[in-house]
């Protein structure tokens, strides 16, 4: 049987195609995945046994790739993704790439809370290669992600457009939340507490004032311990915290067509409009309007 279905999500539509064989068996779903805007869905087993999603393929369409975070918040779901084959329960969840297929088979009774975001949007991206199909922990990030994607998916129908944006955004300001907050590489105190400021960062963006002492003092360290630990990684706290907010107005330059170059800044605390097309060249080779142009999304 075969099937094919439109879902508004914050303000856009995401399309979904897929050849769904009896109960029990598994059957391919080829998505083009959103790439304007952080989004979220559910899915769930439609029929009594085992299912399976299979997400990419050759004919998939992705113009950029997409992080997307998985969390069965009903029944248990085995998943195989990135050369990792694992079982995912309530409590629990896993990172996967759009540049990567996965393969998601559904436990009877089993429902599965997706949260999308943009390549663009993440932080530490090379450091998520290690976290892609493996079973993590839902932290306290985490669980307030699923808990208002669940919410806000149980009275979807019921907002306007406007609402279900601003839905989308905090969905997305979690997303990126939570990702940073998955732990290093390395297990050493220092690790962990950089992971957590990194999270503590993500969360603040748009605060004028974040900065070291900001930092320091949500943390109960000294200025000096916040430098060392980013001197470590070879990047200075202030660095850091400009070139995400770069990389927040980078996705809002190619997602958000609809805001001008002036609100971006002005939202995500980028400065004035001429010195962030500067300061946005040096990072990415091209000005807000050549990504646009490139992308055919200008305005």
């Amino acid at each position: 049987m075969r099937y094919a279905c439109r879902i508004p999500v914050a303000g856009n539509t995401v399309g979904w195609q897929a050849c769904v064989g009896a109960g029990g068996s598994r059957f391919r779903v080829d998505k083009e995945l959103v790439t304007s805007r952080t989004s979220f869905l559910e899915t769930f087993a439609g029929a009594k046994g085992e299912q399976s999603w299979q997400f990419g393929g050759e004919d998939s369409v992705t113009p950029a790739p997409v992080f997307y975070l998985l969390a069965p918040v009903g029944g248990d779901v085995r998943i195989r993704h990135a050369g990792a084959e694992t079982v995912l329960s309530a409590g629990q969840f896993t990172i996967a790439t759009s540049a990567a297929r996965l393969v998601v088979e559904y436990g009877e009774g089993a429902r599965v809370i997706m949260a999308f975001a943009a390549e663009t949007t993440v932080p530490r991206r090379s450091a998520l290669t290690a976290a892609l199909g493996v079973a993590q922990p839902v932290d306290e990030t985490g669980g307030l992600l699923l808990k208002h994607v669940d919410a806000t998916l149980r009275v979807a129908r019921l907002l306007k457009p406007e609402s279900l944006g601003a839905a989308a955004d905090a969905a997305g300001e979690l997303m990126t939340a939570t990702l940073a907050g998955l732990p290093h590489g390395g297990t050493t105190a220092d690790d962990r507490l950089r992971s957590r400021i990194e999270t503590y960062v993500e969360l603040r963006l748009r605060d004028p004032h974040l900065g070291v002492e900001q930092i320091a003092a949500a943390h109960h360290v000294s200025r000096r311990t916040v430098y060392r630990l980013f001197e470590k990684i070879g990047e200075g706290v202030a660095s850091y915290i400009r070139g995400r907010r770069l990389d927040r107005c980078r996705a809002d330059v190619i997602e958000r067509p609809d805001l001008s170059v002036a609100a971006i800044c002005e939202r995500w605390g980028a400065g004035e409009p001429r010195h962030f097309a500067r300061t946005y060249r040096a990072r990415f080779g091209e000005s807000p309007g050549d990504t646009r142009r490139r992308l055919g999304t200008e305005g």
